[in-house]
């Protein structure tokens, strides 16, 4: 077995991506057990077949890194894990779904009584889940254009919302501006919601309809 702590933290970024993909081949190759210590996230989900996110001394969820992306077990997971991380926004049960805003996110029934049930608080959305809309867009969520941040292949825009800022990927053609109003669209299957105490209530939902 080998136990590895950070071993390429000190490494620039170019060698590091190199010598990640040299480490993962050497240990399957050798069908060794491996630690590996890492404060990369990056580094976490590419190479381990289990993930033990550690805060505070405690372990808070270890799982397969696609569980530990799509099904976090609590809010600092779920934040934790990404880049940009998971957005999360103040929520209050309605009648037909819950209240972000301004607006009513509608649930499907057993969704909207597990939430009912567990009394959420707060809902979860990745960047990737969420969609630069026109202002006004029915079910979007009304915001402002806070900061774009071009990268290449894709757009990162962060937006003002009433309930806080949110991360957006929007595509490399997007052409907002600081201080335009948008919309925030988003699938309410694709959404987390996080009970008072920070735990996963109800999980996104999967292309056949179950929780993932």
């Amino acid at each position: 077995a080998f136990l590895m702590d950070e071993p390429l933290s000190n490494l620039d970024a170019r060698l590091r991506l190199t010598m990640r993909g040299e480490i993962k081949r050497l240990c399957q190759r050798l069908s060794a057990t491996t630690i590996y210590v890492t404060h990369d996230q990056v580094e976490a989900l590419t190479m381990a077949d289990l993930v033990a996110v550690m805060h505070g001394g405690e372990l808070q969820q270890m799982a397969p890194p696609i569980d530990i992306y799509d099904r976090p077990a609590n809010r600092f997971v779920a934040t934790f894990v990404g880049n940009p991380p998971m957005n999360i926004l103040p929520a209050a049960l309605g009648e037909q779904g819950v209240m972000v805003g301004s607006k009513i996110v509608p649930l499907e029934r057993t969704r909207l009584t597990a939430c009912r049930l567990a009394e959420v608080v707060e809902i979860g959305l990745r960047p990737e889940d969420c969609s630069a809309a026109q202002p006004g867009e029915p079910g979007a969520l009304p915001g402002e254009i806070y900061v774009v941040e071009p990268m290449g292949n894709e757009t990162l825009v962060n937006v003002r919302l009433e309930g806080g800022n949110v991360s957006v990927r929007a595509g490399r053609d997007f052409r907002g501006a600081v201080g335009e109003s948008i919309g925030v669209a988003f699938d309410p299957a694709n959404a987390c919601f996080f009970n008072a105490v920070g735990l996963t209530a109800v999980h996104r939902v999967n292309s056949n309809g179950r929780e993932k």
